[in-house]
């Protein structure tokens, strides 16, 4: 698999990933679905041999029980050949890559609060990526242990095939269906068994060191991936500082808190404090906006404020334009600015 070199940075750097051969690797390597699909090529092959190698031995069983048999045995000539071809292609086939391209985050992504809402989402793409791919080695390692036991019985068939030939090799119906030399044949075809077998082994025993590493580094990242969720990111809490309103300079004290799955606040200075009638925040934009209604001459007057602005990219200091509507007595519209940190 390959990662940008951001992230690996970032990664180690926090010491959350082990790097390996594999990680590093620069060669284009298919996709776990990819080889998948070549598994079960190859194992097409494989069962294309073994289907012609029984029905050699369901006719050498009609011919050992006195059936007369009208049928000819080209396949047995094909086996030793789909065997190699099955051996083939199993070793050709590389182990599989996750695609990490699609889902590059770098460290700066993820140290700033402003771009960590659109990052974590990639991360959370990559954790998924990599649950699908070791999915779909599991299959493939159920795949090859199909093919795997296929060999055992398909070399005991190969061998129960030898006995009959002995004891039939005298029999005219025999001879005239099975006409070939078959100390060669058998040779050859129990050789290329046991050569497909054995790349079927390696690739089984490939597949679970590909899983344990993967599944280790899927571990790492979904470590990383829930310390960069824990991270300080949040808005609510008590955010302090001065609203400058037609030259007039005020200390503010808001205090934003969750509430359920959003968030409520209340302007806690000047006194009397006021609960805020609507609160909104976009983590990705880092855009709040939030209103309340001040009173002041003994509640003669009032106006309804709101205030709109941005976070800082850590989420420690607020910038807001403030306004005022009248709401009796004829005032006039506020207008200003507040500063405001955590």
């Amino acid at each position: 698999m390959r990662f940008s070199r951001s992230i690996v940075f970032f990664l180690c750097v926090c010491g959350l990933i082990t790097m390996s051969p594999i990680a590093l690797a620069l060669e284009e390597r298919p996709t776990v679905l990819e080889v998948e699909g070549r598994i079960a090529s190859a194992l097409n092959d494989w069962t294309t041999a073994y289907e012609n190698l029984d029905r050699v031995r369901k006719t050498l069983d009609e011919i050992d029980k006195g059936v007369k048999v009208n049928a000819t045995q080209e396949g047995w000539k094909q086996l030793s050949s789909q065997y190699m071809k099955s051996a083939q292609k199993i070793n050709e086939i590389a182990m599989p890559e996750i695609p990490g391209g699609l889902f590059i985050v770098s460290a700066a992504d993820l140290s700033s609060c402003r771009s960590r809402a659109a990052a974590l989402p990639k991360l959370d793409g990559y954790l998924k990526a990599y649950g699908d791919a070791i999915s779909s080695t599991k299959r493939i390692q159920v795949a090859l242990d199909g093919g795997i036991k296929q060999a055992a019985e398909a070399d005991k068939v190969l061998r129960s095939i030898a006995e009959l030939n002995l004891k039939l090799s005298g029999d005219p119906l025999f001879q005239s269906i099975f006409v070939w030399n078959w100390f060669d044949i058998e040779n050859n075809v129990l050789k290329s068994l046991a050569t497909a077998s054995d790349a079927l082994k390696k690739k089984r025993k490939l597949t679970e060191y590909w899983l344990t590493l993967h599944e280790k580094e899927k571990n790492n990242l979904e470590t990383n991936i829930l310390l960069a969720k824990s991270a300080s990111c949040s808005v609510d809490g008590t955010w302090r500082g001065s609203c400058t309103i037609t030259g007039n300079t005020y200390s503010v004290e808001f205090r934003i808190l969750k509430a359920g799955n959003g968030l409520a606040c209340i302007r806690t200075v000047p006194a009397p404090q006021s609960q805020c009638n609507g609160i909104s925040f976009n983590p990705i934009t880092s855009s709040i906006t939030f209103g309340y209604t001040a009173t002041w001459n003994s509640g003669n007057s009032k106006q309804a404020i709101n205030l709109a602005g941005a976070l800082s990219n850590n989420f420690d200091q607020m910038n807001l334009s403030i306004s005022g509507t009248p709401i009796q007595n004829g005032d006039s519209p506020w207008s200003g600015s507040c500063t405001a940190r955590k």
